[in-house]
């Protein structure tokens, strides 16, 4: 027999699960003990349902499966984690082919932060039963961001965005992995045009503007919010790296009547100084002429009298005396050359 007695219907009896969880409800506050022994009646009470009572379920699935849900987010609250799983799984169980309880133990487990593993497995059934469910995506991007899995953390995120745009909460997470992505930032900037936000606009702007060195870009941005002190900052180091000392020190004043107290002013300030100067230093030097004195070039060639005298330092004392007296009896000795004779020199 049923564990509450005969029923009359079979509303009678999804009417009994309703209550008996509404029961150990009002006891979760009062008696935690009495409200867990309580709901975990409900899971025994549809496995030991007669003929009669699991064609009540089978008519009023919806009704059960909420019912076993919150009977095991409830068992959950109560710190009964074990019996609560089992309520979801057989939520499954009573439904294998629906999404919704695969992604919701899978949600519930991320939002939890315990037991990622099983709740990556539930979310990846979820997506193969429905694999156009943008949440499903977003959640495994957040399993895999969560596991530190950065590079499929960035492809569900993407996945999801391409299926849905307009999300700007999904382009926020891809750009706290990629800050620098052009491609999700300019789908970024569509979306605040397209709600007109003008604080957004101005700083996707003044993000691109610094991702591709564009100052096209941080003049829209400062059209939108001229006073902006982080978008005059990355002006500044703009024109920095353009080599545009003069504006960024205008920059700079402006940047100095809106926040005077700014430490990153000085920084600002001493890397404009040092810049400026390393270029002005680099403009100052020249390169040596490549112009060679005809002297220097004809020392490098024959060498300087003092070369050669050095050569005499270094022959044999008695070689030198041998050749300067057959100088002075004028024997010098013959010159020839080794490939053939000197050609005989004729006087006119």
């Amino acid at each position: 027999m049923p564990l509450f007695g005969k029923r009359s219907s079979n509303k009678t009896f999804v009417q009994v699960l309703r209550d008996t969880l509404e029961e150990g409800r009002n006891y979760s506050s009062v008696d935690p003990t009495k409200a867990r022994v309580t709901i975990r009646k409900i899971l025994r009470m549809i496995e030991d349902a007669s003929k009669q009572e699991k064609q009540a379920i089978m008519e009023n699935k919806e009704e059960v499966i909420n019912i076993l849900w919150e009977a095991g987010r409830t068992l959950y609250d109560l710190n009964d984690r074990e019996k609560a799983f089992d309520f979801f799984e057989k939520i499954k169980e009573l439904n294998p082919n629906d999404y919704k309880p695969w992604f919701e133990i899978g949600k519930t487990l991320l939002t939890l932060n315990i037991q990622i593993p099983y709740a990556t497995v539930n979310l990846k059934k979820a997506l193969e039963l429905n694999p156009d469910n943008v949440e499903t995506l977003v959640l495994l991007g957040d399993v895999y961001r969560i596991q530190k899995d950065l590079e499929n953390a960035k492809k569900y995120y993407k996945e999801a965005l391409k299926k849905d745009p307009g999300r700007a909460d999904i382009a926020e997470k891809i750009l706290t992995i990629d800050p620098n992505d052009v491609e999700v930032l300019k789908l970024l900037l569509n979306y605040y045009l397209k709600i007109d936000d003008k604080p957004k606009v101005a700083e996707v702007y003044a993000h691109l503007a610094s991702v591709e060195n564009n100052m096209e870009y941080i003049q829209k941005a400062l059209e939108l919010n001229p006073d902006n002190v982080n978008i005059l900052k990355t002006k500044i180091r703009l024109l920095i790296e353009n080599k545009n000392f003069q504006e960024a020190k205008v920059t700079l004043d402006r940047l100095i009547e809106l926040v005077p107290s700014d430490s990153e002013i000085y920084i600002l300030k001493e890397l404009i100084n040092n810049k400026s100067s390393e270029n002005k230093l680099f403009e100052e030097i020249k390169p040596e002429s490549n112009e060679v004195k005809e002297s220097a070039l004809f020392d490098e060639l024959v060498g300087s009298e003092n070369q050669v005298k050095g050569i005499e330092n270094i022959m044999p004392d008695e070689l030198i005396a041998k050749e300067k007296s057959q100088e002075e009896k004028g024997e010098l000795p013959e010159i020839k050359e080794e490939k053939g004779e000197l050609p005989e020199i004729k006087e006119e």
